[in-house]
């Protein structure tokens, strides 16, 4: 069994190398199309040195270019050998059957993979919270670590990082979903922060080794933390904030999305009675409703999916 997972995970190392190789030579949209024609002739699964011929061909380039680009690849991947790689046809890869643009061929993690498969919310909010958001960001976390609940987040500053660490503080498991390649952090400080989520909770990035970090990939952090969680809470934050957007986003999904009664009722926000007239949006007063709230959110995700799940069987055999 060992040396099955061993050799799978060495093609999955091949493949990410291969995916980023086609990178560095052309387009994103252009290298999935070369990418999709190499896994028809099987040629993504070992070196691409193994195929050089090939690959040449596919992006009419000399070898001396392909060569260099793949020792360049190969290289950044070298420093990361503790890293998981999962891809579609991963056992763990956590988005079977979500449907969007922005879901990475890949996806590169360190931890506990286990974790992918606990009810996720995740906790945003304002990079400088009030006092009062500071205590309902703490008492949040510690709510759903007790009602069997993955804290996830970006590893922002602000409410993000806070609710990481007090999910780590109570021995409760948590999610960070990283805006750069897993060796590196955003923000700097936040190193040791990532490095105490991947010993004792999960990290997550769609940024291969060696990927320099760009302002695209906090989007791009943003819109995957997204997919990857059953619900948005937002604590606190202004009107057009990065919380704000992306609670907007994922309602667009019809994605369920937790606020807080004291925003609703602070009357200088617009935000949150705009997002409260989506039938998607729960206004709930203090965290030790999120329990209940989350049985019957959850409770009505299983249910949609099960009924997804049998239309589909019908539309197959039926």
């Amino acid at each position: 069994m060992a040396v099955v997972e061993s050799e799978y995970m060495e093609v999955m190392h091949h493949r990410a190398i291969n995916w980023e190789t086609l990178l560095r030579l052309s387009d994103a949209q252009r290298a999935a199309e070369l990418f999709a024609t190499a896994q028809d002739a099987t040629a993504s699964d070992r070196p691409l040195v193994d195929d050089l011929d090939f690959y040449t061909a596919l992006l009419n380039c000399d070898v001396a270019t392909l060569t260099e680009a793949y020792q360049q690849t190969q290289a950044a991947f070298a420093v990361a050998d503790q890293l998981t790689i999962l891809d579609r046809s991963s056992e763990a890869w956590p988005l079977q059957g979500v449907h969007s643009p922005y879901i990475p061929p890949f996806l590169y993690a360190q931890g506990n993979l286990g974790l992918l498969k606990s009810p996720t919310v995740a906790v945003l909010g304002t990079r400088t919270p009030s006092k009062a958001a500071k205590e309902l960001t703490v008492a949040t976390a510690e709510a759903l670590g007790k009602a069997g609940v993955c804290v996830v987040g970006g590893l922002s500053s602000g409410v993000e990082a806070l609710a990481h660490r007090s999910a780590l503080a109570g021995s409760k498991p948590t999610i960070g979903i990283s805006a750069t390649e897993l060796g590196s952090s955003y923000p700097v400080a936040h190193q040791a922060l990532q490095a105490e989520i991947g010993q004792w909770g999960l990290l997550i990035s769609r940024f291969a080794p060696g990927t320099e970090m760009e302002k695209v990939h906090l989007l791009l952090r943003n819109r995957l933390m997204s997919l990857l969680c059953d619900v948005l809470l937002i604590v606190e934050d202004r009107d057009g904030g990065t919380a704000v957007r992306q609670a907007e986003d994922a309602l667009g999904r019809k994605q369920p999305v937790i606020i807080y009664q004291r925003s609703s009722e602070n009357h200088s926000l617009l935000w949150p009675r705009r997002l409260s007239a989506s039938s998607w949006v729960t206004v709930i007063k203090k965290p030790k409703e999120l329990r209940s709230v989350l049985a019957q959110i959850l409770g009505t995700k299983r249910e949609k999916k099960a009924e997804d799940t049998s239309s589909l069987q019908l539309d197959l055999f039926g």
